[in-house]
């Protein structure tokens, strides 16, 4: 017997037709590797709270696809200010400056938490 005919007799006793399979109908589940984050609009914020100790604005940046925001042009100059943060879900976690370990939440109006060393923080949306 041939090694032709050999895998013809085997694929007929394993139940296979030998076909390619983009003629079956089989289910594959394909990994989901997008991220889950609360949309965040980029445009201005306004900041509050005594992390901040005063009302000052910025440029957010959202990046969707890395669930990330950038903040810039801040309307002043006051300090180690944040320069970003990450969303993960609805949870929001501040970076740079004296911002590092502020975490918090993000809804429809704002982002607003605490930093480790108990103090609050909130970025509203401007419309």
């Amino acid at each position: 017997m041939s090694s032709r005919q050999i895998l013809v007799f085997m694929l007929a006793l394993t139940g296979c037709s030998g076909a390619s399979p983009e003629s079956k109908d089989v289910a594959v589940e394909e990994e989901d590797t997008t991220q889950s984050c609360a949309s965040v609009p980029s445009g201005t914020v306004e900041t509050s709270g005594s992390c901040f100790g005063m009302r000052m604005t910025a440029t957010l940046t959202a990046d969707v696809a890395s669930c990330s925001f950038s903040l810039a042009d801040w309307s002043m100059s006051h300090g180690n200010l944040p320069e970003g943060g990450a969303v993960a879900g609805a949870a929001v976690t501040l970076s740079g400056g004296d911002f590092e370990g502020c975490t918090g939440s993000v809804d429809a109006a704002a982002m607003s938490g605490i930093c480790d060393d108990g103090c609050a923080w909130e970025l509203a949306y401007v419309q």
